[in-house]
């Protein structure tokens, strides 16, 4: 999650299932369908967020992860930009867990 990719997307919607997704108009004005892979809540500043991909790879093949503020509305949902230095650390500490304990399965 480099900080060029932090990017604030508009959400389109969520649809619910096996498999999560969202779609998001990208900066060049691209609708583009994303896997959602969590969605965490902080109870310290009670804000809740989602990790999510568009299945592409960075220059060293790993696959590119994006996280937003999540901000539901009913069945709809707006993705804000995550605003600070302790939001990335915490995201970044909760997608190294849970691939630390996926590894361990």
């Amino acid at each position: 999650m480099d900080s060029e990719e932090r990017v604030a997307y508009t959400a389109i919607n969520v649809e619910a299932g096996e498999d999560q997704y969202l779609s998001i108009i990208n900066d060049e004005g691209v609708e583009v369908e994303c896997n959602v892979l969590f969605t965490c809540d902080c109870k310290e500043n009670g804000k809740s967020y989602v990790v999510y991909s568009d299945d592409t790879l960075d220059s060293a093949g790993n696959q590119k992860l994006y996280a937003s503020v999540l901000v539901m509305d009913g069945e709809e949902c707006d993705l804000l930009p995550v605003s600070s230095e302790e939001e990335w650390l915490m995201i970044s500490n909760t997608v190294t867990a849970i691939r630390e304990a996926e590894d361990e399965e």
